[in-house]
């Protein structure tokens, strides 16, 4: 609210109101983003290796997991509580189009509003296009993705068609 006072959450919670792990829908084991767009929420969570989809009043849509929808990279562990290197973020493009920063997979993986794949973008490196723990993603309003590459020190930014048209950072 306007005085700061919670309305409404997503997650599991124990009986006395604190925040659990879970692997439900609704439910999440150390969520690491969250995108907002005119008509959906899409919350990433570590632990899960997946998106969850939830109208603007936090009614479940669909999930989408990562090494289901987009195969070819590191299965993910939903009981892996040690291991850090699962997190990923989040942004909705204008057109609709999801984009999921894959850290554990060094990678962009773009869905449509169903949550088909549509492309993997990057793989590990140090190239324009590639990415050494990726943890962020934005979209424009004009269709540019720029992506958070960690391990490189620098900011990548995609045009409309996922090209890597400039890097932006340390590691050029």
């Amino acid at each position: 609210s306007s005085t700061g006072t919670v309305l409404r959450s997503l997650g599991r919670t124990n009986p006395q109101g604190g925040f659990i792990p879970g692997k439900g829908p609704g439910e999440f084991n150390k969520p690491t983003g969250v995108a907002i767009s005119s008509s959906r929420i899409a919350v990433a969570a570590r632990n899960n290796g997946r998106v969850q989809i939830f109208d603007r009043d936090f009614v479940f849509i669909r999930q989408i997991r990562l090494d289901e929808a987009a195969p070819g990279g590191i299965p993910y562990g939903e009981e892996d509580e040690e291991e850090d290197s699962k997190t990923f973020a989040v942004a909705w493009g204008p057109d609709g189009a999801l984009y999921v920063v894959d850290e554990a997979n060094d990678r962009a993986v773009v869905f449509d509003a169903q949550g088909a794949l549509l492309a993997v973008i990057g793989s590990e490196g140090a190239a324009l296009g590639q990415f050494e723990n990726p943890k962020g993603a934005a979209a424009s309003i004009l269709s540019y993705l720029y992506i958070a590459d960690r391990g490189n020190k620098r900011i990548q930014k995609f045009d409309p068609f996922r090209n890597a048209v400039l890097a932006s950072g340390a590691s050029l």
